[in-house]
C-alpha cells in the first residue's frame, strides 16, 4: 500500500493553478483521495494563490517562480519539480495583429496577469530588446485580442494562449520561452511549489515528487479528461523534473530581473 501524500495527522490546504500545464503535478491531489487524506484543493490563478499563501490561507501552492524570488524572506520552495520548458512552450505568447510587425516597439501591451512570472518575463525581454517599456495594461485574457491595433501588443498565457497558438485567426506571436532561450541559451521555469519557511519540514521526503510520479504515470487518464490533442504539449513542450540547468535558469532569471529593476 502506498503511503499517504499528506503529512500525518495534519490537514493541508493546497493551492492549485487552473491551467492545464499543471495537471501532471497536481493530478494526484485532485483524484487520489485515498493517498491524499486531509488535503483540500483550492484552484485559482498563480497571482491570487501567492496572495492567499502569504495571507496564511494556504499551506502550500503552485505559484509563479518570480513570486518565490520576491518573497524569499518568507517562502521556501521545492527545487526538484515544477513547470518548465526547454524551448517552444505554446502557452506563453507575445502577440500582435498579423498585419503588424512583431519586432518593432509598441505604445502599449495588454497583459493577462494570471501569471506574474510571465508578466515579468515579457517585460524583461521587451526591455532588453527595445531599451524601454511601453504602458502596460491588465485585461481579462478573452478581451485582449479584440483590443489590439497598430500601436499595441498582447500577452496571453495558459489555456487562452494554447487556443491562440492552435488557431491564430489573424494574429502572429513570439513564443516567450523561445525568445528567452534565444537570449540566454537556457530553459525556463514558470512555476514552483512554495510554502512558508516554517512549514518546510512538512514537505520533505518526496512529497511533491511523489505527486508528480503519480501524474506522469497516468498521462493517458489526464489526456482522456482534457483532450488527446494536448499530448505533445504535456509530454514534449513541458517538463516537470527540474535539472541543474533549470536551477541555473532560475538564478539567471532572478539576476536579470534585479538588474533591470523588475523584481
Amino acid at each position: 500500500m502506498q503511503p499517504s501524500l499528506s503529512p500525518k495527522n495534519w490537514f493541508m490546504r493546497l493551492g492549485l493553478v487552473r491551467y492545464l500545464n499543471a495537471r501532471p503535478l497536481d493530478f494526484a491531489f485532485q483524484t487520489d483521495t485515498e493517498r491524499c487524506t486531509g488535503v483540500t484543493c483550492h484552484p485559482d490563478t498563480p497571482a491570487r494563490l501567492v496572495e492567499q499563501l502569504l495571507a496564511g490561507e494556504l499551506d502550500a501552492a503552485l505559484i509563479s517562480s518570480v513570486e518565490c524570488f520576491r518573497n524569499a524572506d518568507r517562502l521556501a520552495w521545492c527545487d526538484s519539480v515544477g513547470v518548465a520548458s526547454e524551448s517552444e512552450v505554446q502557452s506563453l505568447l507575445y502577440l500582435r495583429r498579423e498585419c503588424d510587425d512583431l519586432d518593432i516597439p509598441v505604445k502599449r501591451i495588454y497583459l493577462d496577469e494570471g501569471s506574474r512570472t510571465t508578466v515579468a518575463l515579457v517585460r524583461l525581454l521587451y526591455l532588453r530588446r527595445f531599451g524601454h517599456l511601453p504602458e502596460c495594461v491588465s485585461l481579462p485574457p478573452e478581451e485582449i485580442p479584440a483590443m489590439l491595433d497598430a500601436d499595441t501588443a498582447g500577452l496571453l498565457i495558459g489555456d487562452a494562449a494554447l487556443s491562440m497558438f492552435k488557431s491564430p485567426a489573424g494574429f502572429h506571436f513570439h513564443d516567450l520561452v523561445t525568445w528567452w532561450r534565444s537570449e540566454t541559451g537556457l530553459p525556463f521555469v514558470a512555476a514552483l511549489w512554495a510554502y512558508p519557511k516554517e512549514k518546510a519540514a512538512l514537505f520533505k521526503d518526496g512529497f511533491f515528487e511523489s505527486s508528480l510520479e503519480w501524474g506522469l504515470a497516468r498521462m493517458d487518464e489526464i489526456l482522456a479528461r482534457y483532450g488527446e490533442e494536448y499530448r505533445a504539449y504535456l509530454t514534449e513542450a513541458l517538463h516537470y523534473r527540474l535539472t541543474a540547468e533549470d536551477r541555473r535558469a532560475l538564478a539567471v532569471f532572478s539576476g536579470l530581473l534585479q538588474e533591470k529593476g523588475l523584481l
